[in-house]
């Protein structure tokens, strides 16, 4: 069986890590030394006082020991590990990871673990919300398979990654200690945390020469209202505000109700992870509400020709501005540090791994 991870078609198509004897470490536990020291004892005794019930206890109980590091070494031996894709949380949230593991031998395993591999430095932003990451500690039947589910609490927007897990037994009598590292990886796309409190902007009419032709005609006016935090200055009826004590802002709606523009620019903010939390809450608001409406960011405009899966798209956008640019500067400077002497062509293709769906 080779140790490293292949695509199986029961499996769904997902990577599945195949746990071979090369993959597994052991190693005594605290037990196990003390037990290890305890029958040293025993034997120094026996030796001494020529005594050979001693001899016979001590050499019965080391083959205990060495049967517990066998049963610990089959307990992982065979099994299928995989990793499914994780589903779409908010900052702040936990995002679950769900662990499969396939026994398909013909032997039960009895008190498999699983938990976070502490180990891979690759999972930024992520922290497991309790000090006990163990998930699984149940026998797995022959030929049977569990799902267990990993659980991480985000900090920040963007992709998201566990890197690997730990799979270990101490059966029978927890004297060794056997492991695997399963080097898989999954994601979990980490949407904005839905903040602010600037109210939803008014509808405007069906645009017709692109996102950003904004001023409906006479017949789509609709009136006015009073001027509301996150109004833009250029809806406001000057010629009107002589006239009234607040500021009048103009209404327009389309001949389909309205389209609500969410756009980028508008938000009162000067952090654009503020700015990128207020988007994500109108976008909430947008849809409880069932209004029609789209998404505009400095980078790119989502939904105002397209309506298909629009909530997640657009989250999905927000998730990810700017994180992809940040991403090849980044490994565009590491590159320059590592050879200061070379030259580079930049690239033109504008893509990165970082933004690939689990």
């Amino acid at each position: 069986m080779s140790p490293f991870p292949d695509r199986d078609p029961q499996s769904g198509g997902e990577p599945v890590f195949v746990i071979d004897r090369r993959r597994i470490y052991i190693l005594p536990t605290r037990q196990g030394l003390v037990f290890a020291f305890v029958l040293l004892l025993m034997l120094a005794g026996s030796m001494n006082y020529e005594n050979n019930l001693g001899y016979f206890m001590t050499f019965q109980l080391g083959a205990v020991g060495l049967l517990s590091m066998l049963f610990a070494f089959r307990d992982l031996h065979g099994l299928r590990v995989s990793l499914l894709p994780a589903t779409p949380v908010f900052a702040g949230e936990t995002a679950w990871f769900t662990v499969q593991v396939d026994n398909r031998g013909g032997r039960q395993r009895h008190g498999v673990l699983i938990r976070l591999d502490p180990r891979p430095a690759g999972a930024p932003g992520l922290r497991s919300p309790s000090p006990d990451p163990v998930v699984v500690r149940a026998p797995l039947a022959a030929g049977g398979e569990h799902r267990a589910q990993l659980g991480l609490i985000t900090q920040r927007r963007g992709w998201q990654t566990l890197d690997g897990v730990l799979l270990a037994s101490r059966h029978p009598f927890g004297l060794f200690r056997a492991w695997a590292p399963i080097r898989l990886r999954a994601r979990s796309l980490v949407y904005p945390a839905a903040r602010g409190e600037q109210p939803l902007p008014a509808p405007y009419a069906e645009e017709r020469t692109g996102p950003r032709a904004r001023s409906g005609s006479e017949e789509d006016f609709a009136g006015l209202r009073a001027f509301q935090r996150g109004d833009t200055p250029k809806h406001v009826h000057w010629k009107a505000a002589a006239r009234h004590e607040s500021l009048p802002v103009k209404v327009f709606s389309g001949g389909q109700g309205g389209l609500l523009w969410l756009r980028y620019d508008e938000v009162i903010a000067d952090e654009p992870e503020t700015r990128l939390s207020q988007l994500c809450r109108w976008v909430l608001e947008a849809e409880r509400s069932g209004l029609r409406y789209a998404l505009e960011l400095p980078d790119r405009v989502v939904g105002d020709q397209h309506t298909a899966n629009l909530r997640s798209r657009c989250l999905a956008a927000l998730a990810l501005h700017g994180l992809n640019a940040a991403v090849a500067t980044s490994s565009t400077k590491s590159r320059s540090r590592a050879e200061p002497g070379t030259a580079r062509a930049p690239t033109t293709d504008g893509t990165d791994g970082a933004a690939e769906a689990s």
